[in-house]
Order: C-alpha cells, then sequence, then structure tokens
C-alpha cells in the first residue's frame, strides 16, 4: 500500500473514475479525519486540508523512511505516526 499508494489516482484518468464512485471510501475517510479535527478545534479553517495531508503525508513518510531516510526526520523513536501527532496536536493548539 505504501509504496503504490500514488497510483490509484495520479493517473490520467482520475476525473473519470472519481465520478464513477472509484475513491469514495478514500474521500469517506478524510472527511472522518476532517470531522475529528473540527470536533477538536471547530474554528480551524482548513480541517479538510489538514486531514488529506495528514492521509497523503503519513504514507510518504513511511515511504521516505524506508527508502530515502535523509530525506525524513521519522527514525527510531520518531515514526510518522509520532510526527503527525506532533503537527497536528501543536498546529490545533495554536
Amino acid at each position: 500500500v505504501i509504496n503504490e499508494y500514488s497510483k490509484s489516482y495520479l493517473t490520467k484518468e482520475v476525473d473519470d473514475e472519481n465520478k464513477e464512485g472509484y475513491f469514495v471510501i478514500y474521500k469517506r475517510l478524510v472527511n472522518r479525519i476532517s470531522d475529528m479535527i473540527q470536533g477538536v478545534d471547530a474554528y480551524y479553517a482548513y480541517p479538510s486540508s489538514l486531514a488529506s495531508t495528514i492521509l497523503e503525508g503519513s504514507l510518504h513518510q513511511y515511504f521516505l523512511k524506508d527508502h530515502f531516510p535523509s530525506l525524513t526526520d521519522c527514525h527510531g523513536d520518531n515514526s510518522p505516526t509520532t510526527y503527525f501527532q506532533n503537527l497536528v496536536f501543536t498546529l490545533l493548539k495554536s
């Protein structure tokens, strides 16, 4: 999943596939994360953008960790999960 995730939607046919409902589960997950963000901070202006960034970014950080470790700070105890928890909770506290 981590190595192939972007291939599912970075295609020339993405708009047609979206209209056919191929990404309904993906969009539902982003919407659920967005709802959680709004539950923590109802005034945060970009909950859907943050939600999709968390989802895509976490997969990307795991990919970098495994294949390009010099491009990430996620090593040892600093997992992508820890990074995104820090990012989100720091952002929503401010």
